[in-house]
């Protein structure tokens, strides 16, 4: 699914609402626009520990399940150190 600038803008700030409601940290979104021809937004946070990084996954996942968006990458989660 292809979206507009405005669009991929509200969705990386619902990502960023999403990361908040599980107490995400440090939380980031990255302007690329300009940078990056391969993304538009970029969205970092970080976790206290292995439950809550999946807690945080798993909220964005049902996000983008909701919007019928599937991820082509996940970085940086527990597992990958």
């Amino acid at each position: 699914m292809e979206c507009s600038t405005l669009e991929t803008f509200e969705l990386a700030k619902k990502i960023v609402d999403a990361a908040i409601e599980r107490q995400g940290g440090d939380i980031l979104m990255l302007d690329l626009r300009d940078i990056a021809s391969f993304t538009d937004y970029f969205v970092i946070c970080s976790g206290e520990n292995e439950r809550q990084l999946k807690a945080i996954c798993k909220e964005i996942d049902m996000l983008l399940a909701k919007e019928h968006i599937s991820p082509r990458r996940q970085q940086g989660n527990f597992a990958s150190g």
